[in-house]
């Protein structure tokens, strides 16, 4: 493992490019041994890459549904993304990169999913989008397994590594966070960010 030191970082240099894309990337995910890069354009592909050889993998399509925001699973076969294309359809899909196919829908969300985080020790994930709740879900059964109602607003939904705490950033400049075993008690604990505005969330 390379330690990042700012002499390290400065002596960084581009190694290769891919053009693959007709259109704009809007997502990316390492798997988590970092062996495989995944990404999602706008022109409705999944592209899979090789971290250590520079290649790719694998390219997938998704006409029908368009991709946004993808994450792997714990299986680097599998990922969870969203829906781009045009209309109604904010439906979060399983979807198995091996042979393209679908394993699972999560049906629930009234608009677009902003962010998405999956558990680093079980099936469980968690969405926010901007039809005001945060969703957790497990993989294994389309049922929404829990719903928070949140403030208008862009939003962020994280676990910490030992997947035991779950936190939400809201447009009410807060940061909840919540015991994953005992997510109906509520927020253990509550930081609030100093704004003159609502925080615009990207990631937490």
């Amino acid at each position: 493992m390379v330690l990042l030191s700012d002499d390290v970082v400065r002596r960084l240099k581009l190694a290769k490019v891919f053009k693959e894309n007709q259109d704009a990337i809007n997502s990316m995910d390492f798997y988590e041994d970092g062996s495989l890069l995944m990404t999602a354009s706008d022109d409705a592909s999944i592209r899979v890459y090789r971290t250590e050889s520079g290649t790719e993998d694998k390219v997938i399509f998704s006409k029908k549904y368009g991709v946004d925001l993808l994450r792997f699973t714990h299986a680097p076969n599998t990922i969870i993304c969203g829906s781009r294309s045009a209309g109604s359809d904010h439906t979060l899909r399983y979807l198995s990169v091996y042979d393209n196919k679908y394993l699972h829908y999560f049906r629930g969300h009234k608009d677009r999913v902003l962010d998405l985080c999956t558990s680093p020790l079980t099936d469980a994930f968690a969405s926010a989008s901007l039809d005001q709740t945060i969703r957790l879900w497990d993989l294994r059964t389309p049922t929404c397994q829990g719903l928070m109602r949140i403030p208008a607003g862009r939003a962020c939904v994280s676990f910490d590594p030992q997947g035991i705490v779950f936190a939400a950033a809201t447009s009410q400049n807060a940061i909840r966070m919540f015991d994953v075993r005992r997510m109906d008690q509520g927020p253990f604990e509550t930081f609030y960010i100093s704004a003159q505005t609502p925080v615009q969330w990207s990631r937490i």
